[in-house]
């Protein structure tokens, strides 16, 4: 059987959604486009950070580092192919 590869399913679904195709659609990377997603994700880490306890929003924060984390790793692992 097979092995499914966990970092794939995070890079397949950032590519799914519509900000990440509307920031790549030129092929370039802006500092304004940054800055946008940037404050698209603050902004609703914020609202739903609001509707939670203040333990829930600390795992909410913890779980966006690692993510984050997860995120760069996986890129960091697949650039080291090429």
């Amino acid at each position: 059987m097979k092995k499914e590869n966990p970092d794939f399913k995070l890079i397949d679904a950032v590519f799914e959604r519509p900000s990440i195709k509307r920031i790549l659609d030129d092929g370039k990377v802006s500092e304004e486009e940054m800055k946008e997603q940037t404050e698209l994700t603050m902004k609703m880490y914020e609202e739903l950070k609001a509707t939670l306890t203040e333990e829930q929003a600390d795992k909410l924060a913890e779980l966006m580092k690692e993510t984050g984390v997860l995120f760069m790793v996986c890129l960091y692992h697949n650039l080291k192919r090429f």
